[in-house]
């Protein structure tokens, strides 16, 4: 139901998808799409589809309410629908050696067992509804309705989520790739909070390079993995406002 395609010959010649979600930011509600999983068959490449998919694809977002839509990959195909280069997402590297020069040489004993990792499943419902309730806790974030679809959201990609706990309590949780080397979405109860969950997870579990993913409003986190990590790098969205005309 989200996909939209074209069939020539009774076979699938293009296909494009669109993702409606809403989301909160700020506590208003703004209805957003992601436009994705363009395909061309190579045998109809060079036909114009993805013009007439892409086209079909804009205004079926209209119809449909949406007030923003979003899409990555690559722009040069895609400013002619609207699109513009719009928000970004910080990517940090974040690796054992920086914990070690930040803390000093006895970071394993601050860090190791102040924080601890539990892995989840959907089975861990009261820590599932405490990782979605700091979801929603967040200044901007979608709404992903349900429990399960939280859930299902989060395990996207082989992705595993592991709940931290400080003490007894718990106080946080990742979404972290199979290899444990890419935090995808993290929260915690604070900033300062966070940030020592990010370094901890590092030490617990041995990795030496930590790709981690924020974005440019979770200030005062992004300051602090800023004085530490070894390197910052950036990804462009791209985005073109539908319907949305609010101030």
């Amino acid at each position: 139901s989200k996909h939209r395609s074209i069939e020539i010959d009774g076979s699938l010649a293009a296909v494009t998808g669109i993702y409606p979600f809403k989301t909160m930011i700020c506590g208003e509600e703004v209805t957003f799409a992601t436009i994705g999983n363009v395909a061309t068959s190579p045998a109809h490449q060079g036909k114009g589809l993805m013009s007439r998919i892409m086209s079909h694809c804009v205004e079926d977002a209209k119809k449909m309410g949406v007030d923003v839509a979003r899409l990555g990959g690559q722009r040069q195909r895609y400013n002619r629908f609207g699109f513009e280069n719009a928000g970004l997402t910080y990517i940090h590297t974040l690796t054992a050696k920086n914990i070690n020069e930040y803390f000093g040489s006895i970071s394993k004993e601050k860090l190791e067992n102040t924080i601890t990792f539990k892995k989840i499943t959907f089975e861990d419902t009261a820590l599932l509804e405490y990782c979605m309730k700091l979801h929603q806790s967040s200044n901007m974030y979608v709404d992903r309705l349900t429990l399960k679809r939280f859930y299902k959201t989060l395990s996207a990609w082989k992705k595993q989520t592991f709940v931290a706990f400080e003490g007894n309590e718990p106080c946080g949780y990742i979404c972290v790739s199979p290899e444990k080397n890419i935090i995808t979405e993290h929260r915690a109860e604070n900033p300062s909070l966070e940030f020592k969950m990010l370094c901890s997870w590092v030490v617990e579990n041995g990795v030496d390079s930590l790709t981690i993913y924020s974005a440019p409003f979770e200030v005062k986190l992004n300051e602090s993995l800023m004085k530490i990590c070894r390197a910052l790098q950036w990804d462009i969205s791209d985005i073109v406002e539908i319907t949305y005309e609010k101030e």
